[in-house]
Order: structure tokens, then sequence, then C-alpha cells
């Protein structure tokens, strides 16, 4: 027992110290070793020991166990140069299956780049060949070494003018593009391309072809250069013919605003004429009745016309000689400080008793905050009344006659509006409401008769006060606003 305990401990390999050698023995040689060990009373490992001192070579067996071992190690050296030659092949397989790959990966690239060339070429080909785009090689020295047979059409040369050297771009560029050819030169240099740009070219027979200009340096040169040159003889033809069209329609304008013009001086003129001629006949006509009145209220009654159409005539030529004034900037502001609370109610107070014969309400409100105004007085009137009077003028009975002032949204503005109800003016109007000589059309040309001056008037002395005017004409109501500054300008 203790033997096979020993020779199961010793196992199937035994290592001799002294020449570090290993014996591997399969399972026949195994037993037989066993069973030497047990005839000669000896551990496997004793019985191997006395064959190594040579105590035992002619144990009967040992040859057969020797010779069994010495086969199983050469058995496993093959094998284990088998294993280490395979792995080596496996190996060498693998990196020529890589480089296979990488081969493959590589012609297919080459195939892609000569697919992409060609096709790259044939473009090329194309535009080169195109009849609408000139392609030339230059440099920058000013010669043209090639061109296509739209860039020759283009100028006119044959292609015998361009072998012989006598198409140079240089020579065909008019004097006043040279700055921009020196700019493309020094683009061209510094990246190799340069922005399109317009200019000209003079052709074979002496006229210009208006063109678009771009370049680019050849791969690998600093000289030679690639230029594609479009004819924009058409595109110049369609802008003259848009701007002539464009013109046309600009004078047509212009001849409408004349003519509008004239229409309306003409009836400035005759309603100046209707205006002037009309006191004019009452104070004739007033004085021959003077003449033959035969009762003092008959002579009172034609003196009360004397005094009002003369009063008619005068403010007819007040307004025309304040309007040309205004005009030519040669009416000087004479500012003074009012008292809003007490000015507006004193200056409107003459048209009370005028809305109250036309059955009209006329009512007037200046806010609690306001103070005191510094501005034109006289002006400043002359706008209100203006104002005041044409709302009275054109309000229907019955209906209502507002004046305000305030403050504007910003404490830094006044505003004095006047608002009359019953009466609605057309948006069309409203644009030309200020214009001079402009009067709103009317059936009657003679009812509620005027100049046209008067809101012309208006709007220039208001700008004269550093303020603004507004109308807004809406739900049967029409009020005109003026908005001055609180405080004079500095």
């Amino acid at each position: 027992m203790r033997q096979r305990e020993s020779n199961g401990r010793f196992g199937r390999n035994y290592s001799e110290s002294k020449r570090h050698r290993t014996l591997r023995l399969t399972d026949t040689a195994w037993k037989t070793l066993v069973q030497l060990a047990e005839q000669h009373h000896l551990s496997v490992s004793d019985l191997l020991e006395e064959c190594v001192r040579g105590r035992l070579d002619s144990l009967a067996g040992l040859s057969e166990v020797t010779g069994q071992t010495e086969q199983v190690g050469e058995a496993h050296d093959v094998e284990a140069r088998v294993q280490e030659r395979t792995a080596q092949l496996k190996l060498t397989n693998e990196c020529l299956q890589r480089e296979l790959a990488n081969t493959k990966n590589l012609a297919e690239e080459h195939r892609r780049v000569e697919q992409a060339l060609r096709a790259s070429e044939a473009r090329f080909r194309r535009l080169a060949e195109a009849n609408s785009i000139g392609v030339i090689f230059a440099n920058l020295s000013g010669d043209i070494t090639e061109a296509n047979d739209a860039f020759l059409k283009m100028v006119g040369y044959s292609r015998e003018d361009l072998y012989l050297g006598k198409v140079r771009w240089e020579d065909m560029t008019p004097p006043e593009y040279g700055h921009l050819d020196a700019f493309a030169r020094s683009e061209l240099r510094q990246f190799g391309v340069d922005t399109p740009f317009e200019k000209e070219y003079i052709r074979k027979d002496g006229s210009r072809v208006p063109i678009l200009l771009g370049s680019a340096l050849l791969e690998g040169s600093l000289h030679e250069a690639v230029c594609f040159v479009l004819d924009l003889t058409e595109r110049k033809q369609a802008e003259e013919h848009r701007l002539t069209l464009e013109r046309t329609r600009q004078l047509e304008v212009q001849m409408d605003e004349l003519q509008k013009l004239d229409r309306l001086k003409d009836e400035f003129l005759s309603t100046v004429s209707h205006e002037l001629r009309t006191p004019m006949v009452n104070l004739k006509l007033a004085v021959h009745l003077l003449e033959h009145a035969t009762c003092q209220e008959k002579r009172e009654l034609y003196l009360q016309i004397l005094k009002k159409e003369s009063s008619r005539e005068i403010d007819l030529i007040d307004n025309l000689l304040d309007l040309q004034r205004l005009e030519a900037g040669a009416r000087f502001l004479q500012s003074e400080t009012i008292t809003l609370k007490t000015w507006l109610p004193a200056l409107v107070e003459p048209f009370y008793s005028r809305a109250q014969l036309h059955r009209q309400t006329f009512t007037v409100e200046v806010s609690p905050t306001l103070d005191t105004l510094t501005t034109d007085r006289i002006g400043l009137e002359r706008v209100i009344a203006e104002l005041v009077n044409n709302a009275c003028k054109y309000t229907p009975p019955g209906e209502t006659i507002e004046v305000r002032a305030k403050f504007a949204d910003s404490c830094s503005h006044i505003e004095l509006s006047v608002c009359n109800s019953g009466v609605q003016i057309e948006a069309e109007e409203l644009t030309r409401i200020f214009e001079k000589f402009y009067r709103i059309a009317s059936t009657n040309p003679w009812e509620q008769a005027g100049t046209g001056l008067g809101l012309a008037l208006v709007k220039k002395l208001v700008e004269q006060l550093n303020g603004t005017i507004r109308v807004r004409s809406e739900a049967g109501r029409t009020t005109f606003t003026v908005e001055l500054p609180s405080a004079p300008p500095l």
C-alpha cells in the first residue's frame, strides 16, 4: 500500500535532477513499471533511481518500458513541431488574407479614382466645347495659349489668329479696366483664384463685348491659368431694355403729375380769379347802389357789403403773400408765452355765435394740467382759426365741433385738436389734403368756395413752429391734430 501511494504521488512524470530530462510514459509502460517495482519490492521512483545508477540494467521488461518512453517522447516532440509549424502557417495565411484584402481595396479605390477622373475630364471637355461659355488658357503676361470656339466667336478672331499670337487678353482689354485686371492678378498670386468680375473685351472689328471673367491658376503653376468667359451681351441688352421701360414709366408718371399740376394750376387760377373777381363785383355793385341810395338804412347796408367784400379780398391776397413768404423762409417767429386756459377759449369765442346760427354744438376743453406754452402766438392763432373755420364751414346742422388742448402721450409735447362730426373725408383725399391748391372734389365747384390754400398754409405754419399736423377721418368724424413741443427749442 505504501508503495502504491508513493507510486501514485510520483505520477507519470519522472525528472532526472542531474540531467534535467523528463520521461512521458504511456499507460502500458506505466503498468509495466508498477509490476517491476512490486516484484523488487521497490517504489517506481526507487526503481528508476536504481536503473539510472546501473544497478538494474538486466531487469526484464525495463528495456521495453524505456523504448516505449522514448517513442512517446519522440511522438510528442513531432507533435509539438507540427503544432508550431501549423501556427506559423496559420499566421502567414492570415497575413496573406489581409494583404489580399488591402490589395482589393486599393484596386477598388484606384478604379473609383479613374472613373472620377474620366467623369471630370468629360465634364471639362463638354464645358470647353460648349457654345455659351468661353474657355481660355492664358498666362499672367497677357498671352492666350489655347481657347475654345465659343471664346473665339465671342471676340471675332479665328483659330489661325490664335496660333499666330494675335489674340492677347491684355491687348483686348480697354484701358479703363486695367485696375480690375491688376487686382485679379494679385488675387491669383495670393489665393490661386480670383473673384469673377465684369469687364469688356475689344473685338477684332473694334466693337466691345461685355463679359464676366473668372480665373484659376493651373496646378503647380504660378503663371499659367485657366479662365472662363461668359458673354453678357444679352443680359446687358435686357437690362438696358428694362431701364428704358422703367424710364418710360417714370416719364409717364411725371407727365401725369405735370398734367395734374397743370389742371390744379388752372383750377387755382380759376378759383383765385373767381375769388378776386367776386368781391370786386360786389364792391362795384355796392358802390353803384350806394350812389343811388335814397335812405340812410340802405346806405348802411351797402356800406356793410363794402366792408365785408373788402375784407374778403384782403384775406385772399394776404393768404397768397403769407404762403409765398413761408415757402421762401422770409417769415420770422416772435415767441411769446401764452396761458392756454385763457388764450384758447378767447380765441374761439367769435365762432360760438356762428355755430349757433348753423345749429351746431360748439365745445372747448383745456386739460387742467396744462399751464403755459411758449411759441409764436400769431402763427398759432392763425392755425387754430383756420381749422375751426373749416370745421364750422363743413359741419352739417345738428352735429358737434370740439376744440381740445392736452398733453400728448409724452409730456414733452402738447396736442391741440379740432374735431367735427357728420363729415368724413375719403382716404385717397387725406393723402393730398395739405397740398397747395388742392381742393376736395365737389359736385358744386363754388359750394363753400375757397382757394385751396388754407390747409397748405396751416401745414407750413405748423412746421415753422417745429410741430406736426395730422388728420384722421373715420366713422363720420374728422379730427385735425397739431402737436407742438411744450418747451421752446434751445
